[in-house]
């Protein structure tokens, strides 16, 4: 089910059911890491933290008809939530790492691949010393199973009203942060906003089948604001390391290089999350809070909105799509490098999820530009196929490795020219996907998101492709 309320539907019903869907999907994600690979496990974690945020943001719009069980089941939660979050630190921080690279142009610069390369190698350690019997993992289900329990012990009132003060606490916090960051900016005060905005988003999602017409794109401007604070204070995390262990990223002179980068870098993203945040506090929080009451009260007297054809629930033209087209280019263009980097199986695997991904919404986007898009589907999906057989490949070699180790000495033998064969089929395999993924990803994220937009808006103007004539105009866009 998704996570949202339904109006119609009773609140206190739909209040515990979205909980213990939540907290469910993240207990079950627990259980299902025996035998996974550090890959897989790492994923995991990380839903399992997003189900928390969502779990908590839910309790929050409904704290004051929580009363006490608010306090417990938030403080269980978080504390989930804190026994995995070092699992994913210094992953997080090597994303970001490359994401900054990749938005000033220095994928290529010497400097800083010595900072990464010694990152790259804290990822790969924490990952690696991750496993499924790890006590952080085995204390944060006790605690999501101790949480869920509570949930169907709680009572709230009908109606808006016991959504509507936790709403409102949420977005005066929001409009205060907003306020205080703006008046002195630094790291503190604008990761304090982050968390507000976070958990406005989570109870405007809940909250947008009351009005999805205009919900939505809050939504969706919420979703940005989040990511540019998400991103902002990454970089903030990264300086510290950068500033505080110097050595253990290539020595001064390159920290110092990627430090300057950073703060550059966050100016531009502090820059923009103020314009976003301008616009969504710009009500009285009273005013904010009357106008979801109207809608939620319109909802339950009146039905659902009717349905007129058109996508109401997304920002119009190219920017529907744009920052998820972005997404799933940088998750690939990420996942490229830690396939390099790790030449390892949990690597290689985990980038054919985000090849996947970016191939379906390419596949999506093709007719603005069929002669353009078309060919980049087929190369997308042979990138995914030469994964996919690589897989196929791996799991032969582990079934043949494990018989090997139960046989007899002559039929060793045999098995040891077997898995031969095998490895090196699976080694040209994994170096065509390679060689694939590298011309598909040569591109920076800005670079392709920008591409494709231009497709979208010559189609617009020109009219869909003519499939005999070619495009050529449009796959090659003229000079400004």
């Amino acid at each position: 089910m998704a996570y949202r309320l339904d109006p119609s539907t009773s609140t206190r019903d739909e209040v515990r059911r979205v909980a213990d869907e939540r907290l469910g999907k993240a207990i079950v994600l627990l259980d299902g890491l025996r035998g996974s690979n550090p890959a897989e496990i790492e994923d995991a974690v990380h839903e399992v933290r997003k189900r928390c945020k969502e779990t908590r943001g839910l309790a929050r719009l409904v704290r004051p008809a929580l009363g006490d069980d608010f306090a417990r089941l938030n403080h269980a939660v978080r504390d989930a939530a804190n026994e995995l979050s070092s699992m994913r630190d210094a992953h997080a921080l090597l994303g970001t790492f490359d994401d900054l690279r990749e938005t000033t142009g220095r994928d290529d610069d010497p400097m800083l691949d010595q900072v990464r390369s010694r990152q790259a190698a804290s990822a790969d350690a924490a990952t690696r010393a991750i496993n499924a019997g790890d006590p952080r993992i085995r204390k944060a289900r006790q605690l999501l199973v101790g949480a869920r329990s509570q949930v169907q012990d709680w009572e709230i009132p009908n109606g808006f009203e016991p959504l509507g003060e936790g709403l409102a606490r949420t977005y005066r916090r929001g409009h205060r942060a907003m306020k205080q960051a703006r008046r002195r900016t630094n790291d503190d005060r604008m990761h304090e906003w982050r968390k507000a905005v976070k958990n406005l988003w989570y109870q405007v999602r809940l909250l947008r089948a009351s009005a999805p017409s205009l919900l939505g794109p809050l939504s969706h401007r919420l979703d940005d604001l989040a990511e540019a604070l998400g991103d902002d204070h990454d970089l903030a995390v990264l300086i510290q390391r950068l500033e505080l262990e110097p050595d253990r990223f290539g020595g001064e002179v390159a920290a110092e290089e990627a430090v300057r980068l950073a703060r550059e870098a966050q100016e531009h993203l502090r820059g923009r999350a103020f314009r976003l945040g301008a616009t969504i506090y710009a009500e009285p929080t009273k005013a904010f809070v009357a106008r979801f009451a109207a809608y939620w009260t319109n909802t339950v007297a009146l039905g659902p909105e009717p349905k007129t054809g058109s996508v109401h629930s997304l920002p119009e033209g190219f920017e529907a799509v744009g920052d998820d087209l972005a997404r799933a280019y940088r998750s690939g263009r990420r996942g490229l490098r830690r396939a390099r980097d790790a030449g390892a199986d949990d690597g290689i695997r985990s980038w054919n999820g985000a090849v996947s991904g970016l191939a379906a919404q390419v596949r999506l986007l093709a007719p603005i530009a069929p002669s353009v898009l078309v060919p980049l589907v087929t190369r997308l999906d042979d990138v995914r196929d030469a994964l996919e057989r690589d897989d196929r490949l791996t799991e032969k070699m582990r079934r043949l490795r494990s018989e090997r180790e139960a046989s007899a000495p002559k039929r060793r033998k045999v098995l040891k020219k077997r898995i031969r064969k095998v490895r090196i089929e699976r080694d040209r395999t994994r170096a065509r996907a390679l060689r694939l993924g590298s011309t598909v990803f040569a591109e920076p994220t800005e670079a392709f998101v920008a591409r494709i937009e231009t497709y979208w808006d010559r189609a617009v103007e020109l009219g869909p492709e003519r499939t005999t004539g070619g495009l050529a105009d449009l796959a090659t866009p003229s000079p400004p």
